[in-house]
């Protein structure tokens, strides 16, 4: 009988090992979901008609707070000429613009025509001075001449960096 036993204990022991192993693969994997909040290609986008947006953050010594929302066009240039509109968004008690950057609306697509109005729309995500990763994140629409608010959308993982629309 006892032989049975340690027979028994050394299987357990053996899967127990391979257990703890696979658990300590899914925890490091997980450490991976955080949010892009630093990736600067999260933070500038250029679009197939040759304008872009960027979520230009402000200096680390001055208007650290602050975000410019720029939609220009031609190569990327923030110089006076090749800006179309631009607006800046400062932290308040919801949200901290910060750590704002783009989201993917669709598998792939950072920008795509959400309400069929031919305009095409953008997701942007904020952090909400908290530390619960399911927030309401933005659309915006982008115009001829300039990017509009349309509406909250939510609530939306964002450490799980997945699309909004499926």
């Amino acid at each position: 009988m006892p032989t049975k036993f340690y027979h028994f204990m050394k299987i357990l022991v053996k899967k127990g090992e391979r257990l703890i192993l696979l658990l300590g693969l899914v925890i490091c994997s997980t450490a991976y979901g955080d949010p892009p909040i630093e990736d600067p290609s999260r933070t500038f986008l250029q679009l197939n008609n040759g304008t872009w947006l960027h979520l230009k953050k402000g200096d680390m010594d001055k208007n650290y707070d602050r975000v410019e929302f720029i939609f220009g066009r031609g190569r990327g240039n923030e110089k006076k000429k090749d800006i179309i509109w631009s607006k800046i968004y400062e932290t308040d008690d919801n949200r901290a613009w910060v750590y704002a950057y783009f989201l993917r609306l669709k598998p792939g697509r950072f920008v795509y025509d959400l309400d069929g109005d031919g305009y095409k729309e953008i997701g942007v995500a904020t952090y909400d001075m908290g530390n619960n990763m399911f927030r309401r994140i933005l659309i915006f629409s982008i115009r001829k001449n300039e990017v509009v608010f349309l509406r909250e959308h939510g609530p939306y993982n964002v450490a799980a960096d997945e699309p909004v629309f499926k």
